[in-house]
């Protein structure tokens, strides 16, 4: 765990609201286990290949979870072992999870993996595999490029990552062309994992970009760095998303505290 004395930065941070979500103090989210689909793979184990796929650092987290959040846990083994297209693969799908939590510096919040064959990765907005890049993120790298040395060209966003940049998606999975299909099930789970890393890691950046992201605020510690923004979408990327230089912000903010800057 990292020291508590962080500096205070204040980066088009709003005042937080003013009731704080205990870890202990879940909001409700009804998760209905009625028409489970047929099982075709008995012998997984979601709690076993959660453990099997998560660094240790993020066990005491996965250890509450496991014991909170029961049923929408075995709702959500339900769907793994269907017959049904899930993506990402089982093997990324707590891939955003693989990197050290004392390593993380950055947050940055997405809804749910893409719904087409070949293209999620467990990270999000990451792809691999794919040949073309999906319009927010290529709107997020365009935005990007300027603040950096050498930008990348592609949509693998692993060397994010690799800096400590926690790419969270809300829902871990979704059904084949069904978007939002599972936000339901992993809903209670993330809102969790965000408070969990808030509390845990003074002084962390989170990244909210667009409406669904913002409303996440609530869940975040006050120590932490709310940096905000419209969604990269091309719906609202030119109403505020490009020219928010929130790659640069968090340069300085860690160049401030004599970190590396990540190197977009």
């Amino acid at each position: 765990m990292l020291s508590t004395s962080q500096p205070s930065h204040e980066v088009s941070l709003h005042s937080q609201p003013s009731h704080e979500v205990s870890l202990h103090s879940q909001p409700s989210h009804e998760v209905s286990l009625h028409s489970r689909p047929v099982s075709v793979d008995p012998q997984f184990n979601l709690g076993k290949h959660i453990f099997e796929n998560i660094h240790e650092s993020w066990r005491p987290c996965f250890s509450e979870i496991r014991e909170i959040f029961d049923k929408e846990l075995h709702a959500i083994s339900c769907i793994l072992r269907s017959e049904k297209e899930i993506y990402p693969p089982r093997e990324k799908i707590f891939r955003a999870f693989q990197k050290d939590i004392r390593e993380i510096r950055v947050v940055i919040l997405g809804q749910d993996p893409y719904h087409t064959p070949g293209v999620a990765d467990g990270l999000a907005f990451s792809i691999s595999g794919a040949t073309k890049l999906p319009p927010s993120l290529k709107n997020i790298l365009k935005e990007a490029k300027p603040d950096a040395e050498s930008p990348s060209l592609t949509g693998d966003l692993s060397c994010w990552a690799d800096q400590g940049v926690l790419l969270l998606n809300c829902s871990l999975t979704v059904e084949k062309s069904k978007a939002g299909s599972h936000m339901k099930y992993w809903l209670a789970i993330t809102d969790y994992i965000i408070k969990y890393i808030s509390e845990q890691k003074p002084g962390i950046i989170f990244c909210l970009w667009g409406g669904f992201a913002k409303e996440k605020r609530r869940y975040i510690s006050e120590r932490a760095i709310i940096l905000e923004a419209v969604h990269p979408s091309p719906l609202s990327a030119h109403s505020g998303w490009f020219g928010s230089d929130h790659f640069s912000k968090i340069n300085e903010i860690l160049s401030e505290r004599g970190e590396d800057p990540i190197r977009w």
